[in-house]
């Protein structure tokens, strides 16, 4: 609908305001229940770090369509950004029984394994990533990253040299994370 499409060009424009007028009203005029619309409406608030109105829309997704895997993912995103590793996996999890090939839920997996120093099962998850798309160079990052917390510093080194080859910033910054839009 016409309030929809505004409201994401407002998104993109980094007009928050308007966009989230503009797809409150794409859910509140709408002739049928716009699940596209809370989505989009929840990444707005989840861009502002208002995660308790991002998670509501989220939450509404899904009980909309449990199958909604970007809903999760987002949510997994959320409490990543919250230090919630762990419920951050549960989200993960179940976004990839919806889409299990999606690379950045196990990418994002990964370093919610790696933050609870899982540093075996996040190796998996960053290299099945890999598998699922070569150019993630970001998995290359935290698998030197992990191979380096399990006392392994020459297959780290490979690694980071493979990833700032690729031109990923090889600084460990704590809170990163890789949010779909």
């Amino acid at each position: 609908d016409a309030y929809m499409s505004r409201g994401l060009a407002y998104h993109k424009s980094g007009d928050f305001s308007k966009a989230l007028n503009d797809l409150s009203h794409s859910i509140e005029k709408g002739d049928s229940i716009n699940i596209e619309a809370y989505y989009n409406r929840g990444v707005v608030f989840q861009d502002m770090k208002n995660y308790i109105e991002a998670v509501k829309d989220y939450e509404t997704c899904l009980e909309l369509n449990g199958e909604y895997s970007n809903a999760y993912y987002n949510l997994g995103i959320i409490f990543l950004e919250q230090g919630k590793a762990e419920k951050a996996i549960c989200m993960f999890d179940k976004s990839l029984s919806s889409n299990p090939k999606d690379v950045l839920s196990y990418t994002n997996r990964g370093y919610a394994k790696y933050k609870l120093k899982r540093y075996k099962d996040a190796i998996k998850d960053f290299e099945y990533s890999l598998k699922l798309d070569s150019s993630n160079y970001y998995s290359l990052k935290w698998i030197g990253f992990c191979y380096l917390q399990l006392n392994e510093p020459s297959i780290s080194n490979e690694y980071l040299k493979r990833a700032k080859k690729h031109g990923v910033d090889i600084e460990d910054k704590d809170n990163e994370v890789f949010i779909k839009d």
